[in-house]
C-alpha cells in the first residue's frame, strides 16, 4: 500500500471492538502516510498506515487521522 491509495476496513478489522465507529459507517479513506517501524531484519520491517476517512458524519471526524496495520485495511474495489 502507498500514500494516496483508497482503502476500507478489512473483515478482520470489522471484528475488532476498538474499530466499531468505523465499522458502523462502512467508510472509505485515503492513506496519508506510511509509518515504518521495527526495521529489525528478524521482524521483517513493519508498517502502520495513517488513514483519513471520508466520513459523512460530524465535520471533526473528517479530520480524524488514525493508524492501522496492513491486515486491518483492504483496497476499495
Amino acid at each position: 500500500m502507498r500514500v494516496g491509495d483508497l482503502v476500507t476496513l478489512s473483515a478482520y478489522a470489522r471484528k475488532l471492538k476498538c474499530r466499531s465507529r468505523e465499522v458502523e459507517g462502512n467508510f472509505v479513506g485515503i492513506i496519508t502516510e506510511v509509518i515504518k517501524w521495527g526495521a529489525d531484519i528478524a521482524w521483517g520491517g513493519l508498517e502502520d498506515y495513517a488513514v483519513r476517512w471520508a466520513a459523512d458524519v460530524q465535520p471533526q471526524d473528517r479530520l480524524n487521522i488514525k493508524t492501522y496495520l496492513r491486515r486491518e485495511l483492504k483496497y476499495v474495489k
